[in-house]
């Protein structure tokens, strides 16, 4: 019991550390709700949103990271598209239930139901945009801590099935715009795929067959 004890109090010791070391603080619960509201606010003045994206995906496997870069595109509601560019084209749209994927000029479609990082990315996607995490607190545990000028949120399912696949995602925000900077997928297989938002740009006019 003893060991246990001191184990508990040095992994608490080392997890406060890696904190401090990050420059991440926990949000209290006020400073939480006030934050989702920004989210909300944001959202409700936003269609659509343009940015450039790179990806980066670590592999146990591999020795280096696997590296793309595109377009990211999202309209209101549930419509999002990740367009890559480098280092070959590739295209992965969500329109609703639907995830559709063009390569070498074919196309396939298939149901979200049947790819779960992908459905949770759209729900966290939407989430962050609609302004409603706290929405989905049923699904997930989620909790924010805040930086110089970033709030993170980590996210936790709750759900077996899917924390059998994704054990959980951070989304960095910038703390006075509420923009999102960056997301993160940490699976279960301990492959980690990082997707860094740069150049935003809201209410640009995005034509519906892209979705």
């Amino acid at each position: 019991m003893v060991r246990r004890t001191i184990f508990m109090l040095i992994l608490s010791l080392c997890s406060s550390l890696l904190s401090a070391q990050g420059g991440l603080a926990a949000m209290s619960e006020e400073e939480s709700r006030a934050f989702e509201q920004l989210i909300a606010s944001r959202s409700a003045s936003t269609g659509s949103l343009v940015a450039d994206f790179r990806q980066e995906k670590s592999m146990e496997i591999l020795k280096k990271k696997m590296v793309s870069t595109g377009q990211f595109l999202y309209a209101k509601s549930d419509k999002i598209a990740f367009l890559y560019q480098k280092p070959q084209q590739y295209s992965m749209i969500i329109n609703g239930t639907r995830l559709k994927t063009v390569s070498g000029g074919k196309s396939s479609v298939m149901e979200l139901k049947n790819n779960p990082v992908m459905k949770q990315m759209n729900v966290l996607i939407s989430a962050a945009f609609l302004g409603n995490f706290s929405a989905k607190s049923g699904s997930y545990k989620i909790s924010y801590s805040k930086g110089k000028d970033v709030v993170v949120a980590n996210v936790l399912p709750v759900s077996k099935e899917i924390s059998s696949i994704i054990k959980r995602i951070t989304v960095t925000f910038g703390s006075s715009g509420g923009e999102i900077r960056e997301i993160t997928v940490y699976e279960a297989n301990n492959s980690t795929t990082d997707y860094i938002f740069t150049n935003h740009k809201l209410n640009s006019a995005i034509p519906d067959e892209v979705f």
